[in-house]
Protein backbone atom coordinates (compact mmCIF):
# COMPACT_ATOMS: atom_id res chain seq x y z
CA UNK A 1 0.00 0.00 0.00
CA UNK A 2 1.47 3.40 -0.93
CA UNK A 3 2.82 5.26 2.13
CA UNK A 4 0.75 8.34 1.29
CA UNK A 5 -2.52 6.40 1.15
CA UNK A 6 -4.21 8.00 4.17
CA UNK A 7 -2.94 11.43 3.20
CA UNK A 8 -4.57 10.98 -0.20
CA UNK A 9 -7.81 9.60 1.22
CA UNK A 10 -8.26 12.63 3.48
CA UNK A 11 -6.85 15.29 1.18
CA UNK A 12 -8.79 18.29 -0.14
CA UNK A 13 -8.41 17.04 -3.72
CA UNK A 14 -11.87 15.61 -4.44
CA UNK A 15 -10.74 13.56 -7.44
CA UNK A 16 -7.75 12.15 -5.54
CA UNK A 17 -10.04 11.14 -2.67
CA UNK A 18 -12.47 9.50 -5.11
CA UNK A 19 -9.66 7.57 -6.78
CA UNK A 20 -8.27 6.44 -3.42
CA UNK A 21 -11.69 5.26 -2.23
CA UNK A 22 -12.19 3.32 -5.47
CA UNK A 23 -8.87 1.54 -4.96
CA UNK A 24 -10.11 0.10 -1.67
CA UNK A 25 -13.52 -0.93 -2.99
CA UNK A 26 -15.51 2.07 -1.74
CA UNK A 27 -16.78 3.32 -5.10
CA UNK A 28 -20.47 2.65 -4.57
CA UNK A 29 -21.19 3.08 -8.27
CA UNK A 30 -19.12 -0.03 -9.03
CA UNK A 31 -19.41 -3.73 -8.11
CA UNK A 32 -17.52 -4.93 -5.05
CA UNK A 33 -13.85 -5.73 -5.60
CA UNK A 34 -12.06 -8.98 -4.82
CA UNK A 35 -8.57 -7.48 -4.69
CA UNK A 36 -6.91 -4.44 -3.15
CA UNK A 37 -3.46 -3.49 -4.43
CA UNK A 38 -3.16 -6.90 -6.07
CA UNK A 39 -3.96 -8.90 -2.94
CA UNK A 40 -7.13 -10.96 -2.35
CA UNK A 41 -9.63 -9.02 -0.27
CA UNK A 42 -13.22 -8.89 0.88
CA UNK A 43 -14.72 -5.46 1.44
CA UNK A 44 -17.66 -4.55 3.64
CA UNK A 45 -18.49 -0.90 3.08
CA UNK A 46 -21.54 1.32 3.49
CA UNK A 47 -22.16 4.72 1.96
CA UNK A 48 -22.91 7.79 4.03
CA UNK A 49 -26.51 7.81 5.24
CA UNK A 50 -27.40 10.70 2.91
CA UNK A 51 -26.32 8.54 -0.04
CA UNK A 52 -28.30 5.40 0.77
CA UNK A 53 -31.84 4.28 1.47
CA UNK A 54 -31.92 1.29 3.84
CA UNK A 55 -34.64 -1.28 3.20
CA UNK A 56 -33.62 -4.20 5.44
CA UNK A 57 -31.72 -3.88 8.70
CA UNK A 58 -33.18 -6.73 10.78
CA UNK A 59 -34.33 -5.45 14.16
CA UNK A 60 -36.11 -8.33 15.86
CA UNK A 61 -38.58 -10.68 14.24
CA UNK A 62 -40.75 -7.70 13.29
CA UNK A 63 -37.91 -6.53 11.05
CA UNK A 64 -38.31 -9.72 9.02
CA UNK A 65 -42.02 -9.04 8.43
CA UNK A 66 -42.02 -5.33 7.52
CA UNK A 67 -39.24 -3.46 5.72
CA UNK A 68 -37.99 -0.01 6.68
CA UNK A 69 -40.27 1.70 4.13
CA UNK A 70 -43.35 0.08 5.64
CA UNK A 71 -43.87 -2.62 3.02
CA UNK A 72 -44.31 -6.28 3.77
CA UNK A 73 -41.55 -8.87 3.43
CA UNK A 74 -42.93 -12.00 1.80
CA UNK A 75 -41.30 -15.41 1.53
CA UNK A 76 -41.84 -18.04 -1.13
CA UNK A 77 -39.91 -21.20 -0.28
CA UNK A 78 -37.52 -19.27 1.98
CA UNK A 79 -37.05 -19.74 5.72
CA UNK A 80 -35.67 -16.74 7.62
CA UNK A 81 -34.21 -16.39 11.10
CA UNK A 82 -33.38 -13.19 12.96
CA UNK A 83 -29.89 -13.01 14.52
CA UNK A 84 -29.40 -10.38 17.18
CA UNK A 85 -26.12 -8.50 17.51
CA UNK A 86 -23.39 -9.98 19.68
CA UNK A 87 -22.26 -13.45 20.65
CA UNK A 88 -24.76 -15.92 22.07
CA UNK A 89 -25.38 -19.65 22.23
CA UNK A 90 -28.27 -21.72 20.94
CA UNK A 91 -28.96 -22.66 24.55
CA UNK A 92 -29.54 -18.99 25.39
CA UNK A 93 -31.69 -18.30 22.32
CA UNK A 94 -33.00 -21.56 20.82
CA UNK A 95 -35.02 -19.64 18.24
CA UNK A 96 -31.72 -18.31 16.85
CA UNK A 97 -29.90 -21.64 16.59
CA UNK A 98 -29.55 -21.15 12.81
CA UNK A 99 -27.22 -18.20 13.49
CA UNK A 100 -24.56 -20.72 14.65
CA UNK A 101 -22.44 -18.18 16.54
CA UNK A 102 -20.78 -20.95 18.57
CA UNK A 103 -19.81 -22.90 15.44
CA UNK A 104 -18.30 -20.26 13.17
CA UNK A 105 -16.82 -16.77 13.38
CA UNK A 106 -18.71 -13.89 11.77
CA UNK A 107 -16.50 -10.86 12.54
CA UNK A 108 -18.34 -8.35 14.70
CA UNK A 109 -21.33 -10.67 15.22
CA UNK A 110 -23.61 -8.14 13.48
CA UNK A 111 -27.38 -8.07 13.47
CA UNK A 112 -28.46 -10.06 10.42
CA UNK A 113 -30.85 -12.65 9.06
CA UNK A 114 -30.37 -16.23 7.93
CA UNK A 115 -32.12 -17.12 4.67
CA UNK A 116 -32.40 -20.79 3.67
CA UNK A 117 -34.10 -22.48 0.73
CA UNK A 118 -34.44 -26.13 -0.27
CA UNK A 119 -35.67 -25.79 -3.87
CA UNK A 120 -34.72 -23.50 -6.77
CA UNK A 121 -36.51 -20.22 -7.50
CA UNK A 122 -37.34 -19.45 -3.89
CA UNK A 123 -38.05 -15.73 -3.48
CA UNK A 124 -37.75 -13.12 -0.75
CA UNK A 125 -39.91 -10.12 -1.70
CA UNK A 126 -39.78 -6.56 -0.35
CA UNK A 127 -42.85 -4.48 -1.20
CA UNK A 128 -42.44 -0.71 -1.68
CA UNK A 129 -45.78 0.97 -0.89
CA UNK A 130 -46.51 3.84 -3.26
CA UNK A 131 -43.37 3.14 -5.24
CA UNK A 132 -39.77 4.27 -4.79
CA UNK A 133 -37.67 6.46 -7.07
CA UNK A 134 -34.29 4.82 -7.61
CA UNK A 135 -33.33 6.90 -10.65
CA UNK A 136 -30.82 9.06 -8.75
CA UNK A 137 -29.01 6.05 -7.28
CA UNK A 138 -26.22 3.84 -8.62
CA UNK A 139 -26.73 0.36 -7.22
CA UNK A 140 -28.68 -2.09 -5.10
CA UNK A 141 -26.43 -3.05 -2.20
CA UNK A 142 -26.48 -5.66 0.54
CA UNK A 143 -24.05 -7.59 2.69
CA UNK A 144 -23.92 -11.36 2.59
CA UNK A 145 -21.92 -14.46 3.49
CA UNK A 146 -22.25 -18.15 2.72
CA UNK A 147 -22.76 -20.51 5.67
CA UNK A 148 -20.03 -23.15 5.25
CA UNK A 149 -21.66 -25.49 7.79
CA UNK A 150 -25.04 -25.72 6.08
CA UNK A 151 -25.81 -28.96 4.25
CA UNK A 152 -27.86 -26.83 1.84
CA UNK A 153 -24.64 -25.34 0.44
CA UNK A 154 -22.48 -27.56 -1.75
CA UNK A 155 -18.97 -27.95 -0.28
CA UNK A 156 -16.43 -25.56 -1.82
CA UNK A 157 -19.01 -24.24 -4.32
CA UNK A 158 -20.13 -20.60 -4.60
CA UNK A 159 -23.67 -19.38 -4.14
CA UNK A 160 -25.64 -16.94 -6.26
CA UNK A 161 -29.00 -15.29 -6.75
CA UNK A 162 -30.69 -12.55 -8.75
CA UNK A 163 -32.10 -9.23 -7.59
CA UNK A 164 -35.37 -8.53 -9.37
CA UNK A 165 -37.11 -5.15 -9.67
CA UNK A 166 -40.78 -4.62 -10.53
CA UNK A 167 -42.13 -1.20 -11.54
CA UNK A 168 -45.60 0.31 -11.22
CA UNK A 169 -46.62 -0.94 -14.67
CA UNK A 170 -45.71 -4.51 -13.78
CA UNK A 171 -42.50 -4.59 -15.82
CA UNK A 172 -39.87 -6.88 -14.36
CA UNK A 173 -36.09 -6.93 -14.74
CA UNK A 174 -33.57 -9.10 -12.94
CA UNK A 175 -29.78 -9.00 -12.67
CA UNK A 176 -27.80 -12.00 -11.35
CA UNK A 177 -24.85 -11.83 -9.01
CA UNK A 178 -21.49 -12.48 -10.65
CA UNK A 179 -20.14 -16.06 -10.66
CA UNK A 180 -17.04 -14.79 -8.84
CA UNK A 181 -18.91 -12.49 -6.43
CA UNK A 182 -16.56 -12.27 -3.41
CA UNK A 183 -19.35 -12.38 -0.81
CA UNK A 184 -20.78 -15.60 -2.22
CA UNK A 185 -17.62 -17.70 -2.48
CA UNK A 186 -17.18 -20.66 -0.15
CA UNK A 187 -14.93 -19.25 2.59
CA UNK A 188 -11.48 -20.77 3.15
CA UNK A 189 -11.22 -22.98 6.21
CA UNK A 190 -11.81 -26.47 7.54
CA UNK A 191 -14.52 -28.14 9.61
CA UNK A 192 -13.32 -29.51 12.94
CA UNK A 193 -14.92 -31.21 15.93
CA UNK A 194 -15.63 -28.78 18.75
CA UNK A 195 -17.40 -28.45 22.07
CA UNK A 196 -20.60 -27.30 20.33
CA UNK A 197 -20.34 -29.80 17.47
CA UNK A 198 -18.91 -29.11 14.02
CA UNK A 199 -16.74 -25.97 14.04
CA UNK A 200 -15.55 -23.99 11.02
CA UNK A 201 -12.04 -22.67 11.68
CA UNK A 202 -12.07 -19.96 9.01
CA UNK A 203 -13.77 -16.57 9.03
CA UNK A 204 -17.19 -15.79 7.53
CA UNK A 205 -17.35 -11.99 7.08
CA UNK A 206 -20.45 -10.27 5.77
CA UNK A 207 -19.20 -8.79 2.50
CA UNK A 208 -20.72 -6.14 0.25
CA UNK A 209 -22.57 -7.00 -2.96
CA UNK A 210 -23.57 -4.23 -5.39
CA UNK A 211 -25.68 -4.71 -8.53
CA UNK A 212 -25.66 -1.64 -10.77
CA UNK A 213 -29.04 -0.07 -11.54
CA UNK A 214 -27.75 0.80 -15.03
CA UNK A 215 -27.92 -2.94 -15.80
CA UNK A 216 -31.71 -3.03 -15.33
CA UNK A 217 -33.42 -2.62 -18.70
CA UNK A 218 -37.07 -2.11 -19.57
CA UNK A 219 -38.33 -0.81 -16.24
CA UNK A 220 -39.16 2.61 -14.82
CA UNK A 221 -36.61 3.29 -12.08
CA UNK A 222 -38.69 6.26 -10.89
CA UNK A 223 -41.52 3.94 -9.81
CA UNK A 224 -40.20 0.68 -8.32
CA UNK A 225 -42.86 -1.25 -6.41
CA UNK A 226 -40.93 -4.35 -5.37
CA UNK A 227 -37.38 -5.57 -4.86
CA UNK A 228 -36.96 -9.34 -4.68
CA UNK A 229 -34.09 -11.71 -4.01
CA UNK A 230 -34.63 -14.68 -6.32
CA UNK A 231 -32.58 -17.73 -5.37
CA UNK A 232 -32.32 -19.10 -8.90
CA UNK A 233 -28.64 -19.97 -9.21
CA UNK A 234 -28.53 -23.08 -6.99
CA UNK A 235 -31.09 -25.67 -5.96
CA UNK A 236 -30.62 -24.97 -2.26
CA UNK A 237 -28.61 -22.81 0.08
CA UNK A 238 -28.16 -20.88 3.29
CA UNK A 239 -26.90 -17.29 3.40
CA UNK A 240 -26.36 -14.70 6.09
CA UNK A 241 -27.84 -11.37 4.89
CA UNK A 242 -27.98 -7.77 6.12
CA UNK A 243 -28.25 -4.15 5.02
CA UNK A 244 -30.29 -4.34 1.82
CA UNK A 245 -30.46 -0.79 0.42
CA UNK A 246 -29.94 1.34 -2.65
CA UNK A 247 -26.89 3.60 -2.79
CA UNK A 248 -25.21 6.33 -4.84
Amino acid sequence: MPPDFLTTLFSEDIQAVSDAAARIGMDFAQPSVNQIYGLPARVSAMAELADRQPLLVPIGEAGLATNLLGGSINREGVTTTFCKQGFFTAQQYPEMAACQHTNLVIPGNPVMMVASWEAPDAVLRFELPGGADLSAYSAISLRAALNPLSALNMPDAPQGFSIQLTDGAGNIAAVPTRPDEPALQFPPGEVEDGFFGAMFNGRVPLTSIRLLLSDYDGIDLTDIREIALVFDRNESGTLFLADLEWVR
